[in-house]
């Protein structure tokens, strides 16, 4: 069962854990140059599976830096500085990215049973979103190699 509760609940027991709770709720968001910190304390939050979770989703959008979340792909950085696409592997797409949930008290990642997505993709700690723009297919190549 998903139930909601206010960030402003959140918010109040984090306070009573001290500065240690207020950088712990906090993550970057990067896109390009621009880049912006959401308090995840501040979103509205959902108990899934005994966690106290917010969407993905909505962190994008506090975030507001520009863009259409269905145009773009999504890395995430644990505090250790490990990448959910370490090795070149292919940034999270946005089908995906929309059916998961960050940790309010750990900022791990948790995702929704049906995401399928990979065990690079389940990190803990996440520190920071790096979001682009997805990669355009180049144009098919005509016979003999001509465009």
């Amino acid at each position: 069962m998903v139930s909601r509760e206010s960030g402003h609940h959140r918010r109040a027991g984090a306070q009573a854990n001290g500065a240690n709770a207020n950088v712990l709720a906090r993550v970057l968001v990067m896109r390009g140059s621009r880049a912006s910190i959401v308090d995840l304390r501040r979103l509205y939050a959902t108990n899934l599976n005994g966690l106290h979770v917010v969407s993905l989703a909505d962190v994008w959008v506090a975030a507001q830096l520009p863009g259409d979340l269905f145009s773009l792909a999504f890395d995430f950085i644990d505090d250790d500085g490990s990448r959910g696409s370490q090795g070149g592997g292919p940034k999270l797409d946005n089908g995906q990215f929309v059916k998961g949930w960050i940790d309010l008290d750990t900022r791990d990642l948790v995702w929704s049973e049906n995401a399928e997505v990979g065990s690079q993709w389940r990190l803990k700690a996440v520190s920071t979103i790096v979001v682009d723009e997805i990669a355009e297919a180049a144009p098919p190549l005509e016979a003999g190699g001509m465009r």
